[in-house]
């Protein structure tokens, strides 16, 4: 079979095994579903796996974010801007799930992919500018919130050590809006935030 699952993942079928093992990978992408921003994000893990099914991640990444053109062209027809909070840096650790392993057969050439999913909790690191002004200076303030984070991906195997990975990641967390210009006293909003991610890992 070309895709196997967690009954059947044993010498030989699974030809790169994981328990026991260290994986250390980094990875850079991009930010989706920002109404006022363009995002780049880059990132770095280290994961131990348990098993071959199970491991824990530990995981960081940074928000690299500019103005897109939607608010560009809002600061121009209004004298008035959203109070937009980034997210600037993410610290958390998961629980991973990978319940198939497999090998697509490409050009003749086999490969061999993992397939994960990942549940976890983490610190996100975050700005906002309560300037609602267009015209007005920036007045920046940081803090940090509790957050939720979930995601899935593929891993696909070069040799023992070396693979690629592709990664999706989705966070959740709590803070103020800062719809009229301060923290204090405005409601609290749900931030989303989507990544998109294309890396390389080694594997001790």
């Amino acid at each position: 079979r070309d895709v196997t699952g967690v009954q059947t993942c044993a010498l030989p079928i699974c030809k790169f095994t994981k328990a026991g093992h260290l994986e250390l990978a980094t990875g850079y992408g991009i930010g989706m579903g920002e109404t006022y921003r363009s995002q780049r994000q880059w990132n770095g893990r280290a994961t131990f796996y348990f098993s071959e099914h199970w491991a824990a991640s530990a995981l960081f990444f940074n928000n690299y974010s500019s103005e897109n053109d939607t608010f560009a062209q809002l600061r121009n027809v209004s004298s008035v801007i959203p109070a937009v909070r980034d997210t600037n840096h993410y610290l958390g650790g998961s629980i991973m799930w990978l319940p198939f392993y497999g090998k697509i057969n490409l050009f003749n050439q086999i490969f061999y992919i993992d397939w994960h999913f990942e549940l976890g909790l983490g610190n996100a690191g975050t700005e906002i500018d309560l300037n609602t002004r267009a015209t007005g200076s920036a007045r920046i303030e940081t803090a940090n919130y509790g957050a939720l984070h979930w995601g899935s991906g593929w891993k696909f195997f070069i040799n023992r050590h070396w693979a690629t990975r592709f990664d999706f990641l989705t966070t959740y967390y709590k803070a103020p809006n800062g719809l009229r210009g301060k923290v204090d006293g405005s409601e609290d909003e749900t931030y989303d935030n989507y990544y998109l991610t294309l890396g390389l890992a080694y594997t001790f």
